[in-house]
């Protein structure tokens, strides 16, 4: 209570008196409910102490709500906001978190512009919290040597205030940091130093082809990345003082960049190597400027087409004929279903390995059981439900049924690894 008999308000508590309050209604939340026989009660107690918070209190357990009606039962939170909006607080409550036992929490505090408000008394009620918080955002991004030359005081922060003081209420941080870049309070960051140490390519060794694909792929990608600046500025998603940043690194880069590709291509097209052009050309998307520079050095239209007719042009410009490329793609993909089963077979049979099973003559790996019942004359597979299992090893001779499991790996294994054959039953 207050002198005058009012109810003090959070930030008006000590952090200790104020968790005392907070405790009671995380009880009634998050303890009470526990016990047996509570939820048949005719009152719920967790709606009765909510009620009884507002009728004595007029806000709930966590304290009055800020910001769009959100909510926080941490001290810290209800001391900032009264700081910032310029509301008393006690100064044996600032004296706690700014030099007290309290000075921890400040300091982790995820409320950008604590700290400067529990400093600079003169600045209180000066911005709003999200302006405090802009602040915040700037001072802590400052490198270590600029922070230590801005301390917090009022006359190092009020050029600052005074500029974010005249943005309006619904100032995005963007428009902040746009505002104090204009007043010249903060400067464009350094770009990378893998940038800045970066060194320009000589591109007059480089074969007249090679060096055309290699114009065309570095200001195709400064053009993308300036309209993908322009774009994120028009809705204002980046800072003035960033856009010029990366700007200034795309336009390095594009100094800068490696040959390599455009060398490796430029051989490819003159060597006619078939399964590197498929690899970079033959796809819907991507690639577009190395489409556009067969297009217009080779007369070979690729953007467009689809699958077929994209690997018809392709084929047909390297020097095969229809038939020729019939006869490759059958057999490519011949070899690409060859390694699939090989390494299908690799991996029941290794898995068929690590699964031990039990038999009459002791535990076995799956691999060694199915092994076993082979050379024992179960050479073929059958599919027909036998107890638990649907899957079996079949005996021609005796046309005895051994069940596999499918889970152990058994049936992988025998079809994958050793291929063997599955027998079809009679309708």
């Amino acid at each position: 209570m207050r002198v005058d008999g009012v109810l003090r308000a959070p930030h008006e508590m000590s952090y200790f008196d104020w968790m005392a309050v907070v405790s009671v209604g995380s009880a009634a939340y998050n303890v009470f409910p526990c016990f047996p026989g509570t939820t048949d009660a005719e009152v719920d107690f967790m709606t009765l102490c909510t009620e009884e918070y507002f009728r004595r209190f007029g806000h709930s357990h966590c304290g009055p709500t800020y910001d769009g009606q959100q909510t926080n039962s941490r001290h810290d939170v209800h001391v900032a906001y009264a700081l910032m909006y310029g509301k008393f607080v006690p100064e044996h409550v600032v004296a706690w978190y700014r030099d007290g036992a309290g000075q921890r929490k400040s300091k982790a505090s995820d409320l950008g512009g604590f700290d400067i408000v529990l400093a600079t008394p003169e600045l209180r009620g000066g911005l709003t919290p999200q302006q405090f918080r802009f602040l915040g955002i700037f001072l802590r991004e400052q490198a270590p040597e600029a922070a230590s030359e801005l301390p917090l005081t009022v006359t190092a922060l009020k050029p600052y205030v005074d500029v974010l003081s005249r943005l309006g209420a619904g100032a995005t941080y963007v428009d902040a940091d746009n505002a104090l870049t204009a007043a010249g309070l903060l400067q464009v960051r350094p770009r990378p130093q893998t940038t800045t140490e970066a060194h320009l390519t000589d591109t007059s060794t480089l074969s007249e082809p090679v060096r055309e694909l290699y114009t065309m792929l570095t200001d195709a990608r400064f053009e993308a990345q300036v309209k993908r600046l322009d774009n994120d500025r028009s809705k204002g998603q980046v800072t003035e003082r960033e856009y010029l940043r990366q700007m200034s690194i795309a336009k390095d880069a594009r100094l800068t960049a490696s040959p390599k590709f455009a060398v490796e291509m430029v051989a490819a097209i003159e060597n006619r190597d078939v399964d590197y052009l498929l690899n970079v050309l033959d796809q819907a998307d991507g690639n577009e400027t190395s489409k556009a520079f067969m297009a217009k050095r080779y007369g070979v239209k690729i953007k467009g087409l689809n699958r077929q007719r994209r690997r018809a042009a392709i084929y047909s410009f390297c020097g095969f004929s229809a038939g020729q490329q019939a006869d490759r793609e059958a057999n490519l993909t011949s070899m690409k279903n060859s390694r699939a089963q090989d390494r299908a077979a690799k991996e029941a049979t290794e898995h068929a390995e690590r699964v031990n099973v039990r038999t009459p003559s002791g535990i076995k790996s799956m691999r060694q059981f199915v092994d076993d019942a082979v050379a024992d004359g179960f050479s073929e597979l059958i599919k027909h439900r036998n107890g638990k299992f649907q899957w079996n090893l079949f005996n021609p001779k005796t046309h005895m049924a051994m069940g596999l499991s499918v889970a152990h790996g058994g049936l992988a294994y025998a079809r994958e690894a050793l291929k063997l054959p599955v027998r079809t039953l009679a309708a």
